[in-house]
């Protein structure tokens, strides 16, 4: 259970931007006229399931620092990836905070 929350940032933050790129290609079509901007909200929720991945990440990394230092080896490196997976995570939440601002402003039918 700890390596999957360790590379939840690794994975739910692409996994998120990629099904988000996907329905925005598609989207636009089926929304235009209408009078809710699902893909925008479809964007938010995505940046929202990468910020879980790297809050997942992180918090994998605060208990590792908890930890005694002669009780596990790597002990560095391995906060190392905890961090770089809660980094990557937050990197495509702002991806997707800009898409899903994209999502607000520009008409669909524009798009």
């Amino acid at each position: 259970m700890n390596r999957l929350r360790r590379s939840a940032g690794f994975i739910l933050g692409p996994l998120a931007w990629a099904a988000n790129t996907e329905l925005g290609q598609v989207l636009p079509h089926s929304e235009c006229g209408g009078p809710v901007p699902t893909s925008a909200l479809i964007s938010v929720a995505a940046a929202a399931l990468a910020l879980v991945g790297a809050h997942l990440s992180w918090r994998v990394s605060r208990a590792r620092a908890a930890t005694d230092p002669h009780q596990m080896e790597g002990r560095a490196s391995m906060r190392f990836l905890d961090q770089l997976g809660a980094l990557i995570g937050l990197t495509f939440a702002f991806a997707l905070v800009l898409q899903s601002a994209a999502g607000f402003i520009v008409s669909p039918c524009e798009r």
